[in-house]
């Protein structure tokens, strides 16, 4: 629907609407520059910046987070570390990651991206200040459990690694993806083939034959390629976020 078509649509199907074009664009220039010029004049610092970012953020995914954490500890703790239940951390730790789709795909499901990309920062900075939220705040968060986890369950580094640490890798792979994706129902297709890894998963470990054939230079081969391509995929949503259906940048 062009601009025309959505005046006429607001102001009755019968209404006469003239634009000048050259006006509006007049408008739009001044709007930017009083923008800009009063941006300017009580400019944010790169810490008011952040913290305004993490107001925005529902912090209710990150106790969601913490509580499946804790969940998966105390499945651990009632059951033992015995080999298949060790195993076992990696059908959940997707879950870890499957939390945060719903406050990462918040602009685009509630159709505001448009809004993001004609405001003052960039759409690129403000999912750069998101995403470091993120990343610190699982950063805590796995921090405490796997410190406790070795602590209290007698597990080594390398078995949280393998057992939870590449699987939740590989979701974020997905969802990221998923979310640097065009298509509209991009969510449910990230949260399908998480579902499909996570059986994929599971095939692998509960298969003694499967499982004993992975010789150690797989797993961590595996642990690398997993760690570089969740990089790459977090650098191609910070990268393309600006170019997300119709959005285009303004500012920067």
């Amino acid at each position: 629907m062009t601009f025309e078509e959505r005046m006429r649509t607001y102001c009755g199907s019968t209404a006469d609407v003239e634009i000048n074009e050259e006006k509006l664009k007049k408008t739009i220039q001044l709007s930017k520059a009083a923008l800009y010029q009063g941006s300017m004049q009580n400019p944010l610092s790169q810490t008011e910046f952040l913290l305004q970012q993490f107001g925005y953020i529902r912090k209710r995914w990150w106790a969601a987070q913490a509580a499946a954490l804790l969940i998966l500890w105390l499945f651990l703790f009632m059951n033992g570390t015995s080999a298949y239940t060790r195993r076992c951390m990696g059908i959940l730790a997707p879950l870890f990651v499957i939390l945060l789709m719903p406050e990462l795909w918040k602009s685009r499901n509630c159709g505001c991206m448009e809004v993001e990309a004609v405001s003052y920062f960039s759409v690129r900075k403000i999912y750069a200040a998101r995403m470091l939220w993120f990343l610190m705040a699982d950063i805590l968060l796995l921090s405490i459990f796997f410190t406790v986890s070795v602590l209290t369950l007698k597990l080594t580094i390398g078995e949280m690694v393998i057992q939870f640490f590449l699987p939740m890798n590989v979701t974020c792979c997905i969802c990221f993806c998923g979310l640097g994706s065009n298509r509209a129902d991009s969510d449910y297709v990230a949260f399908g083939m998480s579902m499909a890894w996570i059986g994929i998963w599971i095939l692998v470990v509960l298969q003694e034959k499967i499982y004993q054939a992975i010789t150690a230079p797989v797993w961590v081969s595996a642990v690398i390629l997993s760690v570089l391509l969740c990089a790459r995929s977090i650098y191609k949503v910070w990268k393309n976020c600006g170019q997300y259906w119709e959005v285009n940048l303004l500012w920067n």
